[in-house]
């Protein structure tokens, strides 16, 4: 029989001790307490004063106190109410009181970081083990201020993950300034986050290699050491990383780091100069820190057992190559008595590599999906009884807002995962791959992580308690929320995606550019749903985060509008066109109209452009900026084109002259219903005279080598080496390899994505290209045509074969010369994806 955790059967005894509910769901704060009993007078929890119990040190606790309530108008007079604070063990007679309230073995249950808050007419008391403790009942007592509460209240409260952790990508994306990481630790450790803790590639200014750091995005030692100071006066830790093995392309793109890669993307573990690199970095950075741990991430070492160090990895293995890397970092963290953190992925993949590096690792194993069985991620570290934590993900990578409702199951289907199999905490990872997200849209996704880590049983009205806590409405924020993730189901802006964002919207003068439409009618309709909520927003707090919500939705907003509009704008071109000559003056008046239209567009990117960069600039350093905002410069610089193109048109006119075709103006716009696949594993570009065979590459006759590629894994092929690269395309639902790549003519490139099918089943699909191209399912040519011909969208009709679960879809795409396209789509399937792999609903 499954023995019970020892808070079932507290949870049991207050409830049958009390007469009361021993949970209160109504209770404003989060993360919600474990146990809480309501009395039935009403309190004034205005103007309290704390007190200390004779021979308690409760350190800094009374100047934060203070501190909270320091912009609040004083009033002389008023009365103050005397808070009790003690620290249990120090004062008998503080003891003997708090027992007059709640039962000794409830005491005994709140452990090192937790509390007992008492608040009635005659007791108004808090006491814990720690200064920690004492620290998080404040913090649950600052909350019932904020929110009003007005009912006695007794709260018996505990931690069930010792660590509790927030980890906040600043090396791919936004990179905090000083003061916002100052505004981060103060929210974090209001809601009992007791580390923070970052994600570090080239971030951190080393004094010995002070180059590879950027001028304007940049934290030294000193912040550091500050930051952990002020961490350390909230109760807090601030945990040291590095990146110490892959992800390493930032600084090797260095000319003077390039020679200690193995590739462009991992450094060399056998070099002595990466060695020596690795072990200053290190030592410069653990003492600035003031956490027990240090990470040193390792993760998704893509090329490892490549480039410069093939040969030795082939020699020793893969695992044990992994394991003397690891070894000798654990050396230079040991020397410091710092404890090793570090990514658990590759040691998924070889579990041996747990027998051959020292036993006190802490291992970050990681996984962001909603998934249903976490074991596969925790089994390995809990049979061998070895130190682990649950590491969930609040996912921003390459999308315009995170996807919360994933979010969350991930968070708390891991959380509690971990609990029953021992893991030592909750490390909530942040990530910005993508480079235009703003951290003020995670805070709700950290206050539900904060809330699992504290609390990992179930927690009901999480959205009510949060916007009364957070904002001081329960209401406003979570209903916008609602319906804005609503177009992560939507094929349009499926999985809130950035590629919509970044997609063009006009072509070059001389081309065309399809829209796909196929969803944008309910999508605006959720867009102005939101609007229509945020219209009057109830935050009296915390704004900041509410208008980066509003500046979303105004984004998403803008952006389908836009659509919209421009087809419309294009229709009416059409128009004038065709009555031109007949109908002069309505002509002209639609080629006003049209003018009108695109200036208010081009004036409206700006105006949210400046507010994008002013909320930018509240949270992040200048570093970045430029790339954020390149999106909306090009979508007001081809509608600026546009206008004065429209403009000439008019002047023509009014000469008598004919107006030119909408594609000579850029504005040939073709409306589609349909889902083109735009993301892909692009390879090229290789000399179509040189190639005589597919490459050794994938479909290989070796069954141990017949792998599909993977993003960074490269082909060496006739004395050259070729790279696999994701590619998102922004023109539309046509592939431009020529923007891909330098080739003039007489090339082949090759396109491969996965596509996971419901069922076994023979699926049509559409594709066009230049010169041809020929296709490849699971391995099988299933298409050839080489064609010398100009680019036709949907030319050819093709029959994949599928088979039930993962497909691999590989295109060999010609080009002899001159333009190089091409486009593939499914019909009548309806297709989501993620990244370059594709998947299809069921009917």
């Amino acid at each position: 029989m499954k023995m019970l955790h020892p808070k079932y059967f507290l949870f049991l005894f207050v409830q049958l001790c009390m007469g009361h509910s021993a949970f209160s769901q109504n209770l404003p704060v989060v993360p919600l307490p474990q146990i809480v009993k309501e009395g039935g007078h009403n309190m004034d929890l205005d103007h309290i004063q704390l007190q200390v119990s004779k021979g308690s040190n409760i350190g800094n606790l009374v100047e934060l106190w203070n501190s909270y309530f320091k912009e609040q108008p004083s009033h002389s007079g008023t009365t103050k109410k005397p808070l009790l604070l003690g620290i249990l063990g120090d004062n008998p007679d503080f003891d003997a009181m708090l027992l007059k309230a709640v039962q000794e073995d409830q005491i005994a249950t709140i452990g090192n970081e937790g509390y007992v808050l008492v608040l009635r007419k005659k007791q108004f008391m808090l006491a814990a083990h720690s200064q920690a403790g004492l620290f998080y009942g404040l913090q649950t007592l600052r909350q019932l201020i904020a929110s009003e509460w007005e009912k006695e209240v007794v709260v018996i409260d505990w931690p069930d993950f010792p660590e509790r952790i927030i980890m906040d990508d600043i090396s791919r994306g936004p990179i905090s300034t000083f003061e916002y990481i100052k505004q981060q630790i103060d929210r974090l450790s209001a809601l009992k986050i007791n580390a923070l803790t970052f994600y570090v590639e080239k971030v951190i200014q080393s004094p010995t290699y002070p180059d590879f750091a950027p001028g304007d995005g940049k934290l030294t030692l000193s912040q550091i050491r500050e930051l952990s100071e002020y961490a350390a006066q909230n109760y807090m830790h601030l945990i040291g990383t590095f990146q110490s093995f892959g992800h390493f392309e930032k600084i090797l793109a260095y000319p003077q780091y390039k020679d200690m890669g193995a590739t462009s993307t991992m450094i060399s573990p056998i070099d002595p100069k990466a060695k020596l690199f690795l072990q200053t970095i290190l030592e410069e950075y653990i003492d600035a820190f003031n956490s027990p741990y240090f990470n040193v991430f390792c993760d998704e070492t893509w090329d490892i057992g490549r480039g410069k160090t093939k040969a030795y990895a082939e020699s020793v293995g893969i695992p044990r190559f992994y394991a003397e890397h690891i070894n000798f970092l654990h050396g230079i963290l040991a020397k410091k008595n710092k404890k090793m953190m570090m990514a658990g992925d590759i040691i998924l993949k070889y579990e041996e590599i747990l027998d051959m590096v020292p036993k006190d690792i802490m291992y970050l194993t990681w996984e962001y999906g909603a998934k249903k069985d976490f074991s596969p991620w925790i089994k390995p570290f809990a049979d061998r009884k070895l130190d682990f934590m649950v590491t969930p993900g609040i996912l921003n990578s390459n999308r315009l807002f995170p996807d919360l409702t994933m979010a969350r199951t991930n968070i708390d289907e891991f959380s509690k995962a971990g609990y029953k199999t021992g893991a030592k905490g909750v490390f909530t990872t942040i990530w910005d791959d993508g480079g235009i997200h703003l951290f003020s849209n995670d805070w709700s996704g950290v206050g539900f992580a904060a809330e699992k880590s504290w609390n990992v049983g179930d927690t009901p009205k999480f959205n009510e308690r949060y916007g009364q806590v957070n904002f001081g409405c329960s209401d406003t924020y979570f209903q916008a929320v609602e319906q804005l993730l609503k177009l992560k189901d939507n094929p349009l802006t499926f999985a809130m995606g950035d590629a919509i964002w970044k997609q063009q919207l006009l072509p070059e003068a001389g081309h065309s550019l399809i829209v796909e439409t196929v969803g944008l009618k309910e999508a605006l309709e959720n867009i102005k749903n939101a609007k229509s909520i945020l219209k009057e927003p109830c935050a009296t707090r915390n704004q900041m985060e509410m208008q980066s919500l509003e500046l979303i939705v105004d984004q998403y907003h803008l952006l389908l509008h836009s659509k919209e509009s421009l087809l419309n704008i294009a229709e009416d071109y059409k128009e004038a066109s065709k009555i031109q000559l007949s109908h002069t003056p309505k002509a002209r008046a639609i080629l006003i109209s049209c003018m009108a239209q695109v200036g208010e567009l081009h004036k409206m990117y700006g105006l949210l452009a400046n507010r994008f960069r002013q909320a930018w600039l509240k949270e992040n350093q200048i570093y970045g900026l430029d790339y954020a905002l390149e999106f909306y410069k090009d979508k007001e610089s081809s509608l600026h084109k546009l206008e004065q193109a429209l403009y000439k048109q008019l002047t023509y006119l009014d000469l008598g002259l004919s107006l030119a075709p909408p594609l000579q103006i850029g504005l040939d716009l073709q409306e589609n219903n349909k889902i083109y696949f735009k993301n892909w594993l692009l390879l090229g570009s290789i000399p179509l005279d040189t190639l005589e065979v597919l490459p050794d590459f994938t479909y290989n006759p070796n069954p141990k080598k017949d792998i599909p590629p993977v993003k960074g894994t490269t082909l060496n092929y006739r004395g050259k080496e070729y790279q696999w690269t994701e590619f998102q395309s922004i023109d539309g639902s046509v592939i431009n390899l020529r923007k891909q790549f330098t080739s003039n003519e007489k090339s082949v490139a090759y396109a491969y994505c996965s596509l996971d099918a419901d069922q076994a089943k023979n699926v049509k699909a559409f594709i066009g290209s230049n010169d041809g191209m020929e296709i490849f399912v699971n391995g099988k040519l299933i298409h050839s045509k080489i064609i010398k011909q100009p680019f036709i969208i949907d030319e050819t009709e093709i029959i994949l074969p599928l088979k039930n679960g993962r497909n691999d879809i590989l295109l060999r795409i010609s080009q002899w010369k001159g333009e190089w396209q091409f486009s593939f789509r499914l019909d009548d399937e309806e297709v989501r994806y993620r990244e370059y792999n594709y998947f299809t609903l069921k009917n």
